[in-house]
């Protein structure tokens, strides 16, 4: 069934204010450039045309998501290939601040920007960074919208499984981000497990020839042993030894632990790591924590999901969750035998 972006708009604002701000943000994505804010138009005006390959990818992205939905019994829907944007590298980094990333999706865009030198000839890259993006635009999205002595303020309060802080919080002070960490793991994981897709399109079968065969291959073995990496994190290189790998490793593995200690706690509800990985992409799309949460704090014990949920995205921040959750998962074990 054909759904739409799930949006949620909480604060102290009345209930007309709300409904318009939900209705803005759903002809933005259904009917894109015609609702854009000016500061937004004045950016994709310099995006260039996306190639055939692209947008073949682009659709890939809402298919495989759509599929994802469909089998954890969630409404489907397509994001428009208007709504994905490609603007030179300067553009890109005026218009977010970022120096270090190379794509965003943004929730009051409905939409997506890539920077267009990181992915020239390179559509492998191109593909995975759109399925990454694509998954975290259609996650749940709540607004916090509340009206004060300057008027309405209208502010990105959830995304996924990712909990930006209240207006309140910033006012004070005492803003911080929790289950970010989390979030980047989940989407990360399901773009790496999807990945095996887009390299066997038939689009790209010269893309993985390359990559699985001959010269590529060997010097995608050097990279990997000299970095210590599994061959399967690397997207794409280069003759040149530059490559791509996919992102938050140090999340992903905190996840991937978790996931495993919670089956093995519940193996008569789940066969393998897999079925609880779900939970957590369930709770990506849906904003619904609180299966999670339980599964957590059963497996590892009180107060373990708040530890989950400080994890950021530095390698620092995973570790340190990871050694807590390790202790807290043999502490736990004891205590119930």
């Amino acid at each position: 069934m054909e759904g739409g972006p799930q949006i949620r708009i909480v604060g102290n604002a009345d209930q007309e204010q709300k409904e318009n701000t939900k209705r803005a943000l759903e002809l933005r994505f259904f009917e894109h450039k015609n609702f854009l804010p000016e500061k937004v138009k004045e950016v994709v005006k310099f995006e260039r045309q996306k190639s055939e390959i692209e947008n073949i990818l682009i659709d890939f992205a809402n298919k495989e998501t759509n599929e994802l939905l469909d089998n954890l019994g969630i409404n489907t829907y397509s994001i428009p290939r208007e709504n994905y944007h490609i603007v030179p590298t300067e553009v890109f980094e005026i218009a977010t601040g970022e120096k270090n990333a190379f794509a965003v999706s943004d929730s009051s865009l409905q939409g997506i920007l890539f920077s267009s030198d990181v992915f020239k000839s390179n559509p492998l890259y191109f593909g995975s960074i759109a399925l990454h993006e694509t998954l975290h635009l259609k996650s749940s999205m709540s607004i916090e919208l509340n009206e004060n002595d300057d008027g309405v303020e209208a502010s990105l309060f959830r995304t996924g499984v990712a909990v930006m802080g209240s207006q309140k919080s910033h006012r004070e002070g005492e803003y911080k981000e929790h289950f970010i960490g989390l979030e980047e793991a989940i989407v990360a994981t399901q773009e790496k497990k999807s990945f095996i897709k887009i390299l066997n399109l038939p689009e790209l079968s010269k893309e993985k020839d390359s990559m699985t065969t001959g010269y590529l291959k060997e010097l995608k073995k050097y990279i990997t042993e000299k970095e210590n990496l599994s061959e399967d994190e690397i997207i794409s290189i280069d003759t040149d030894g530059n490559y791509r790998r996919f992102s938050y490793l140090s999340q992903r593995r905190v996840l991937d632990f978790v996931c495993n200690e919670v089956q093995k706690q519940f193996s008569n509800d789940y066969q393998n790591a897999e079925e609880v990985f779900n939970e957590f992409l369930k709770a990506h799309f849906t904003g619904q924590l609180l299966p999670i949460a339980r599964l957590v704090e059963k497996t590892f014990g009180e107060g373990s999901f708040r530890i989950l949920g400080e994890m950021g995205m530095t390698d620092s921040s995973a570790a340190v969750c990871l050694e807590s959750l390790r202790d807290r998962r043999y502490i736990n074990k004891g205590e119930s035998q």
